[in-house]
């Protein structure tokens, strides 16, 4: 039996069923007792548990009958329940209950106190925390004091745990690891500095300076607001070199640094100082007039906001604010002034877009909000922040302006200072009184606006020049902005929100056709309405445009357009109004607002494959230094031609790739073949780079040339394989346009250095369709050694799918085409013909030509491919029933690659040491053995590797008689096999658990 605490109380079988007591009061005695193992509990302490301060005449009572029922429940168990006066006793072992054995882990991580620890640690902490199974422990006991104050303390201890985590983590460079674990705690804990400190090292550490920064914010103003103080001494030393190394600011900086959120006016003023810590100065005085310090908040009935931060004018940012409580009435404005409404009429048939309006209607209750709404043209931005704002009209009874900034139109951007006059003349200021310069007005603004209920909408703007002149000034104002560029300076010098559109949701395109063309017709033809919105990008603009085509032809069936759209050299075309609402017309505007090179960059995209690329891929592509093409990325993502994904990484959608094709078709017919080339050939720089880390060759040392040569930077085999995983539709496409291209030497080349990558992250049916191809392009360039190396890998790679009969044939071919020769496609072939072999049936020689491969990789040097010739043997001498001799090869391979603990074949000689300990009967070894295996793959982030390792560990667990250790450990082989879509070996683990349960 196992008791689970950490989360709702659960009691589990020996195979893994639950038999969860039915009764909340059942559930808190049996909690009580599993806290209290090997303790007699008194039976206060269970009144106090389960009723409280008044537990009711017949409690005593009621209590026996718990215990009377849990003692059937755990018949036959390793648990035994015995009345002890004054009370009650549990006892069993301490790994029988969830929140005993957290402790144990984290005291035997705790005891690792040495560097070389970190990674045992950061293992047992890992496991510690995976036996959570909710946000909160004894989460569905009867709520009391004690509950309360027990779960309190395990709260804390889980929170000690994970911060423990971190910092190993960070110790050994992979703090991004822990992020989402700390997010996640932050979010229910949000006062917690030691956990937001943690947060901003491990985000920096990831490289998202950004989200770093924005932690540290977010942390700050909730300190503030909510307690009343500022950061202490470890949230700010984990922002200090962050800030320090701000873009644009040096250690030579002569003026403070504004942070993110500051006021403008009045308030703490935080600076950054020159060496990149954080100081204070005093509160300045802030401006009190009667209406600032007696009027009531927008919304009275909403959480007060506290009366310092109305004071201070602190910007409150989206997602802070909470919406109006029902029956809310504004006040009015104040008799005899202006309440001017500039607002245009809103969009006919707004759909969707409720998630932002939501997000925007969280500006409203307190302060000044401040959100920009940002996105790729069509998106429906306008639309969107219009329909709020009518809606939002009535929270703002001191007036609505509106300006067009038309700064991505085709005239000239609008002038703050005109801006400024529209504005000041609708607030009520005659003409003759209005300041001629653009500084007095933005003064009188700010005079204007400082104690007025006020909301201004600025659409389509560019950058943030003159910007905040426009802003309203008081703390009961509000500004949404719209813009397809990322307008970070605002983010950073004002605290804005920003608030990304992308396409609509499914339901929501379907649901803008349906008004558009009406809900019969849509109906008619469901599918081909789906196809037809996908094709649209599922963007406002293309879906009102193909559905106007449609209106006009009432005779046409939906599915007449899908063609039209479907194929990519017209699809463009479809969307063309030839007028300014078209697409390719407001990417045009777009374009014409960008650098050069980030224009040329976004027509050379057009050759590469995928739908994300990366800083190194544009360097590649524009044939300069990384700095230059991260500028040029960084300008298209600004514009929202490109998103970043990840600091790095961005992503393109169809219709932009469309639009970038067009762009180059316009250029020179050779500048795509040398893009290709260069790319293939970056790739292919890329690929034997990362799988030299997952396959060194013993000895060798880190590959210093990876920063200078503008390649990925893969400091850990974790990152090489994240990579890969990311971009592995761009190798195998590049594999397939080189290939028919009629260039076969890239083509081949590269699918035979991505295969190592294969083998760790999976992916097998892509695996397979990349070799393939790369074998047939090998057979066009007439070298042999191509052909059998090809034959090596894809043999290989037909093994790992089951297909043994044709790896076999595959495997023999690549043997036989390198006879007489001692090359290193020879030590691969002999090595995989020695496992299809096996497989058949024969291991006594499969054994035969596995020692073969290893006698040619040690007699001529091979070294890449030693470990890989030992940790294969060592396998195939367990089949064969030798697990002597397996443990004898399986540490000659780990002995090789000492230092490189996390290597491929490192990993899979563990695996193969572990067995072989097991099946020699040296049980402690092998759990230990195991245990170190799995944490290692999990640091890695070898999928393939980290499934084979859970299960064989299941059957390590299953023979030692711990089935309900061996019940988790399959379930978690279940779901990698799962990730890797392995579905054969899926369908075998579910069987399995089945009989388990059964």
């Amino acid at each position: 039996m196992f008791v689970r605490l950490l989360g709702p109380v659960e009691l589990r079988t020996a195979d893994g069923r639950s038999v969860e007591p039915a009764a909340a009061k059942r559930r808190a005695a049996l909690a009580l007792l599993a806290l209290e193992l090997g303790r007699t509990v008194p039976v206060g302490r269970f009144f106090e548990l389960l009723w409280g301060e008044t537990p009711p005449a017949q409690a005593r009572a009621a209590l026996q009958g718990h215990i009377a029922a849990l003692r059937k429940l755990i018949a036959g168990s390793d648990l035994v329940l015995s009345t002890r006066p004054p009370g009650y006793r549990l006892d069993g072992p301490a790994h029988a209950v969830d929140s005993l054995l957290f402790e144990q882990l984290v005291a035997q991580a705790a005891a690792e106190r040495t560097p070389a620890g970190d990674e045992a640690a950061a293992g047992l902490l890992r496991r510690a925390l995976d036996l959570w199974h909710g946000p909160a422990a004894l989460a569905d006991l009867p709520e009391t004091d004690l509950r309360d104050a027990l779960a309190d303390r395990l709260r804390k201890d889980r929170a000690l745990a994970l911060e423990a985590w971190a910092e190993r983590l960070l110790r050994l460079g992979l703090g991004a690891a822990a992020v989402s674990d700390l997010d996640r705690a932050l979010e229910s804990d949000p006062w917690n500095e030691p956990l937001a400190a943690l947060l901003v090292l491990c985000l920096n550490q990831a490289g998202r300076p950004w989200d770093a920064l924005n932690t540290y914010h977010r942390t700050r103003r909730r300190l503030a607001a909510d307690l009343g103080v500022g950061p202490g001494a470890a949230l700010r030393s984990a922002v200090s070199g962050l800030l320090a190394k701000e873009p644009g600011r040096g250690p030579s900086a002569a003026a403070p640094t504004r942070i993110i959120g500051l006021p403008r006016q009045g308030g703490t003023t935080g600076t950054i100082s020159t060496t990149g810590t954080i100081g204070t100065t005093a509160p300045a005085a802030a401006p009190r007039s009667p209406r600032a310090a007696s009027a009531p908040t927008p919304f009275a009935s909403c959480k007060p906001t506290p009366r310092a931060s109305i004071a201070r004018g602190e910007n409150r940012s989206i997602g802070q604010l909470q919406p109006p409580a029902a029956g809310f009435r504004p006040a009015a404005p104040a008799v005899g002034r202006p309440s001017p409404d500039q607002l245009p009429r809103p969009t006919t048939g707004f759909v969707g877009r409720s998630a932002e309006l939501r997000k925007l209607g969280e500006l409203l209750p307190h302060g000044a909000g401040l959100g920009v709404l940002v996105g790729p043209a069509g998106t429906g931005k306008t639309a969107t922040a219009v329909r709020w704002a009518h809606d939002a009209a009535a929270a703002f009874p001191d007036g609505r302006l509106f300006a067009d900034l038309n700064g991505f139109g085709p005239g000239r951007p609008a002038e703050p200072a005109a801006v400024l006059g529209r504005f000041l003349l609708a607030l009520g200021v005659p003409q003759a009184a209005l300041p001629g310069d653009r500084a007095a007005r933005a003064a009188l603004y700010r005079s204007l606006t400082r104690e007025r209920r006020l909301l201004v909408v600025l659409d389509n703007v560019r950058d943030t020049r003159g910007l905040t002149d426009l802003l309203p000034s008081g703390p009961y104002g509000a500004t949404v902005i719209t813009s397809r560029s990322s307008l970070e300076d605002l983010v950073v010098a004002e605290g804005a929100a920003p608030l990304r559109l992308g396409p609509l949701p499914a339901e929501d395109a379907r649901r803008l056709l349906e008004h558009l063309l009406g809900r019969a017709r849509v109906a008619a033809e469901p599918e081909a309405a789906d196809r037809l919105a996908e094709l649209c990008g599922r963007l406002p603009l293309t879906l009102r445009i193909t559905a106007a085509r449609l209106a006009t032809r009432p005779g046409w069936a939906i599915a007449d357009l899908v063609p039209e759209l479907a194929d990519e050299r017209t699809r463009l075309n479809a969307l063309d109004t030839r007028g300014s609402t078209s697409l390719r017309a407001s990417l045009d505007l777009t374009l014409a607002h960008i650098p050069d090179t980030a224009a040329h960059l976004l027509a050379l995209l057009a050759v590469h494959p995928g739908t994300e690329t990366d800083v190194p891929a544009a360097a590649a592509l524009l044939g300069a230094d990384p700095a230059e093409a991260g500028g040029a990325l960084a300008a298209l993502a600004a514009h929202h031609l490109l998103t970043e994904t990840s600091p790095g990484r961005y992503r393109r959608c169809d219709l932009i790739r469309l639009y970038g094709t067009e762009l180059l078709d316009a250029r020179p017919a050779g500048e795509r073949t040398a893009a290709t080339a260069a790319l293939a050939d970056h790739y292919l720089a890329a690929v034997a780079h990362g799988a030299a880390l997952l396959q060194p060759a013993p000895g060798a040392g880190a590959d210093s040339a990876a920063g200078r040569t503008g390649r990925p930077r893969f400091p850990t085999v974790r990152s090489t394989l994240d990579w890969f995983q990311a971009e592995e539709p761009a190798v195998r496409g590049l594999v397939a346009a080189t290939a028919e291209g009629g260039d076969a030497h890239r083509a081949w080349q590269l699918a035979y250095r991505a295969d190592g990558l294969y083998y760790s992250v999976g992916r097998r049916a892509d695996r397979l369709a990349c070799l393939r191809t790369g074998l047939d392009a090998a057979g066009r360039t007439g070298d042999p050694a191509a052909v059998a190396a090809m034959e090596a890998v894809t043999a290989r790679a037909l093994s790992g799918r089951g297909r043994t009969a044709e790896a076999h044939r595959l495997a023999r071919r690549a043997v036989d085409r390198t006879d007489g020769t001692a090359d290193t496609v020879r030590v691969q072939a002999l090595t995989v013909l020695a496992v299809t072999t096996a497989a058949g049936g024969r291991p006594t020689e499969a054994v035969r030509l596995g020692e073969q491969a290893i006698a040619l990789a040690e007699a001529h040097g091979h070294a890449e491919h030693a470990p890989y010739a030992l940790s294969n043997t060592a396998g195939l001498y367990g089949l064969a029933g030798e697990p002597a001799r397996a443990l004898r090869r399986a540490r000659e391979a780990r002995a090789l690659l000492a230092e490189h603990p996390l290597a491929v074949f490192h990993l899979s000689a563990m695996i193969n040491e572990a067995h072989a300990l097991h099946l020699l009967g040296r049980s402690a070894e092998a759990e230990k053995a195991w245990r170190q295996t799995l944490e290692r793959c999990r640091l890695a982030g070898a999928v393939h590797l980290h499934a084979v390792a859970e299960r064989h560990f299941a059957d390590f667990l299953l023979a030692t008689g711990r089935a309900p250790e061996a019940v988790w450990t399959l379930r978690t082989a279940r779901g990698l096999y799962g990730r890797l879509g392995d579905t054969a070996v899926v369908r075998q683990l579910d069987e399995r658990l089945a009989a388990l349960a059964g």
